[in-house]
């Protein structure tokens, strides 16, 4: 099915005058849209009518700091979540539960400080 004709309200058709702006400003104005996933005209459209430009600028993640990232997702994925997952099915049906609930609590406390200490360093980074 093809897609539905615009009505005359929402066709773009009416063209402004080209604004006369220098070298510098041009390649700032390309960079600007560029950084916002935008052409240029869109950028301009919506700078005017005081429309959001977002941009999809994402920040530099530094490799060990992903890497750790990583780490303590797996680890969380895989043992410790697993074992709180049974532990919660267990005690929910009133079984006696086959795993250690200290031990399931120093898993967590220690992933907990780890994720601690890494928001503490993303957050000097961006500072």
């Amino acid at each position: 099915m093809a897609r539905p004709l615009k009505s005359e309200e929402e066709k773009r058709s009416t063209r402004l005058p080209k604004p006369r702006v220098t070298v510098a400003e041009r390649v700032a104005i390309e960079n600007y849209a560029a950084e916002a996933g935008l052409t240029v005209s869109e950028f301009m459209r919506r700078r005017a009518l005081s429309r959001p430009v977002v941009t999809n600028q994402v920040a530099k993640v530094d490799a060990q700091l992903l890497s750790e990232l990583n780490r303590i997702g797996v680890a969380l994925r895989s043992g410790v979540g697993n074992n709180l997952n049974q532990l919660v099915r267990d005690w929910n049906s009133g079984r006696n539960s086959r795993l250690d609930w200290a031990e399931t609590h120093e898993h967590l406390t220690s992933a907990l400080l780890d994720l601690q200490d890494l928001i503490g360093k993303i957050a000097e980074a961006y500072e």
